[in-house]
């Protein structure tokens, strides 16, 4: 569970500059429906909310604050997995010494 919590932060992470052009071009519908509140509720009634939701995207990936927390605290996905990586390592190294010393010991 840990694990594919890591992967999907650093997923989103790896792909949001991909997801940012496309949410770029929605901008500009943002853009027409923030005109006023008449056009806004327009939009709203035609069904629009893709241009509302890539407002809130682009936000979410332009912010340091959220691009900390989608990588866990590093800085690029790269170090994220290294850590993990290295993380695993030590773990599986760990399990083996402590059975091989128990089942000494015993």
């Amino acid at each position: 569970l840990f694990l594919s919590l890591i992967a999907i932060s650093a997923e989103i992470q790896a792909r949001l500059p991909d997801w940012l052009v496309s949410m770029e071009t929605h901008m500009k519908n943002v853009q027409d429906c923030a005109a006023d509140q008449e056009a806004l509720f327009q939009c709203v009634s035609n069904g629009d909310f893709a241009g509302l939701i890539a407002s809130v995207l682009v936000w979410l990936s332009r912010s340091v604050v959220t691009k900390r927390i989608f990588l866990l605290g590093y800085d690029t996905p790269k170090k994220l997995w290294t850590v993990v990586y290295e993380s695993l390592v030590t773990a599986v190294c760990w399990g083996f010494s402590y059975i091989f010393i128990r089942r000494g010991m015993n």
